[in-house]
């Protein structure tokens, strides 16, 4: 079921997310929590208009994607069960541009398109700008960002010049070029980064050379499989490479054989690689078929070594059974086995509609979807306003001297107050909290504090851990955190 957008939209007011630490606190207010109000890249064509739309409501669990109509965007889609599927965010882009995600810090990594080397980081929760830099000198026919550290702090980028594709990889916050390798000339470069970001693994699609570049040294190490390449996954700690055989290969080091994905009647779709967690799926199609469609996918556990039974699908849920569905714009594979009982498949279908198994998006204003990228956790559009509201709505009483409040990543903030750990593990699902300080005379559970530190839920506007003091000042900590 198509869901409808809202048909008013918001101009973006820039909320920046940020990463802090606070000493840890012994005093915890239990509280009952109660219900209040993932690396895919890809390239769009044509020009871009100025303003950001963000439609209303928090998303949360959010698909980024690719739409074509008179001009591309970027989309952040809430694929929660509960709305089927609604676009929060579009977001102009220049045609031609090559998109990236990095699911740590929930950004949306942008190169403009050849000649120039402009990056730009775009928050997943609003759509803001985070910081631009130039990657080096312009030139090159094509540019595209084939890699991006879940961290945003480096991304691996491939510019084509004179027929030969050259291999980079960036700081994402100086622009500064750490290391470099060549390609040579093929028609789709490939890259993943290791685990810890000390090395890159680059090569073309199609070929069976690889380049390993370790960055503090800026040696390259050739690399050769047995066959041609058919994709790269980093997972398990591990860099792994997929060839058009089916075999899935160990690169640590000599490349070693540690899988086989079965290929009855069926052909590897090139670049069709998707991560999540431990699992990689890996698309195929038809031999009779187009060799760009994903008619499905097999998913091997690369902690395990295993491949799990049978294939997976991109569905149409026709609200009357799961239709398997070919996708045209690549797949993202979403798993997470503590809250799920089965992964999940992402596609687009052919005539340009966004698909899951609970989900069904054709853009928006005539805009059709292209092509997915990512998985981001894009909680967190709620504002400073909205949370402190909320932390008000569950005081008592309060005569208030000081409010402050500041969003910060939910593992941050566990890391502070590691006495909530056990709250906001079992209140909450979202990436991003609000944080609210408050000080006075605080009447809170039948308690009068002094001071008082709530921890918000962004996605249901709800408290989800609480700390707080009888007698003194609120930590000293607090007043240091970045502003």
């Amino acid at each position: 079921m198509r869901i409808a957008l809202a048909a008013a939209f918001l101009v973006l007011t820039l909320v920046a997310v940020i990463g802090w630490s606070l000493p840890r606190l012994s005093t915890p207010i239990s509280e009952p929590v109660n219900s209040g109000a993932a690396s895919n890249t890809n390239t769009p064509q044509a020009s871009a208009p100025a303003t950001v739309i963000v439609f209303p409501a928090p998303p949360r669990d959010s698909i980024v994607a690719l739409t074509v109509g008179q001009e591309p965007y970027v989309i952040v889609v809430d694929q929660r069960a509960a709305l089927k599927g609604a676009v929060r965010i579009a977001l102009p882009i220049v045609g031609g541009s090559s998109v990236a995600v990095a699911p740590d810090v929930d950004r949306i990594v942008v190169l403009d398109p050849a000649p120039s080397t402009r990056v730009r980081q775009f928050a997943a929760s609003t759509g803001g700008l985070v910081n631009s830099v130039d990657i080096g000198a312009r030139g090159g026919t094509k540019a595209v960002i084939l890699a991006v550290l879940p961290d945003a702090t480096r991304a691996a980028t491939a510019r084509l010049a004179e027929n030969v594709w050259s291999f980079d990889v960036v700081d994402l916050a100086s622009g500064s070029r750490l290391a470099r390798a060549e390609l040579g000339t093929c028609e789709r470069p490939s890259a993943v980064f290791r685990a810890d970001g000390a090395s890159a693994t680059a090569g073309c699609l199609g070929r069976p050379g690889l380049s390993t570049v370790d960055i503090a040294t800026g040696r390259v190490t050739p690399v050769r499989l047995d066959e041609d390449l058919a994709g790269l996954a980093q997972a398990a700690e591990g860099v792994f490479a997929v060839g058009v055989s089916g075999r899935v290969w160990s690169l640590q080091g000599v490349p070693l054989a540690v899988g086989q994905v079965p290929l009855d009647g069926v052909s590897l779709t090139l670049g069709a690689v998707s991560v999540a967690g431990d699992r990689i799926a890996i698309g195929f199609h038809p031999t009779n078929s187009a060799p760009d469609v994903v008619a499905g996918a097999r998913v091997f556990d690369a902690r395990k070594g295993t491949l799990l039974p049978g294939p997976q699908h991109v569905f149409y849920n026709t609200g009357g059974g799961l239709v398997p569905t070919p996708s045209t714009g690549g797949i993202l594979l979403d798993s997470d086995p503590k809250t799920r009982p089965s992964d999940q498949l992402f596609g687009v279908r052919q005539d340009g509609v966004l698909l899951g198994d609970f989900l069904f998006v054709g853009g928006f204003d005539g805009q059709r979807v292209r092509s997915v990228i990512g998985l981001v956790d894009a909680a967190g559009t709620v504002t400073r306003d909205t949370a402190i509201r909320v932390a008000d709505r569950s005081l008592e009483g309060a005569k208030r001297d000081r409010v402050e409040a500041l969003a910060a990543p939910t593992a941050e903030v566990v890391r502070a107050f590691p006495v909530l750990e056990r709250m906001i593990q079992t209140g909450t699902r979202s990436s991003v909290l609000w944080v609210v300080a408050e000080e006075g005379l605080i009447a809170y559970n039948g308690v009068k504090y002094v001071w008082l530190i709530l921890v918000i839920d962004p996605v249901y506007d709800r408290v989800v851990g609480s700390v707080g003091g009888q007698s003194g000042p609120r930590p000293s900590s607090f007043d240091a955190l970045p502003r």
